[in-house]
């Protein structure tokens, strides 16, 4: 598993504008589940976390959920088919939540939808680890 998990980190991509996207969760059932959440990735030489979400956004949210913001797109960018993207700035813009159905794992969820949306934007590849003459 270090082999596997040295390897992803030694490939890497880059992108050169922030993209900003919203993210949603939603499972129907007997055990319904929801949340949302609006991200933004910049360039960065290395990864950052900012949470700039607005004063009454931050009140009564779990502070579990912010980790698993993180986690949700680290899961998508470091395993992208084009190369992975380790580097940059995550700012969490919103969170939606609701206080029976919002889980962690809903959350994880729904970061992963907006990274993936993301990612889908990137048209980037790994650099060479040479160069050609």
């Amino acid at each position: 598993l270090s082999m596997w998990f040295s390897d992803l980190l030694s490939n890497k991509s880059t992108f050169q504008e922030p993209i900003e996207k919203h993210g949603e969760y939603r499972r129907i059932g007997p055990i319904p589940w929801f949340a949302a959440v609006t991200i933004r990735i910049s360039p960065s030489e290395e990864l950052q976390v900012e949470i700039d979400l607005e004063p009454n956004k931050s009140e009564g949210v779990d502070s579990r959920y912010y980790d698993h913001i993180v986690y949700g797109v680290l899961d998508v960018m470091l395993t992208r088919e084009a190369g992975n993207i380790k580097d940059f700035k995550l700012t969490i813009l919103d969170i939606e939540t609701d206080p029976v159905k919002t889980t962690p794992r809903a959350v994880r969820l729904a970061a992963r939808d907006a990274a993936r949306k993301i990612s889908s934007e990137l048209y980037t590849y790994p650099k060479p680890k040479y160069e050609s003459k």
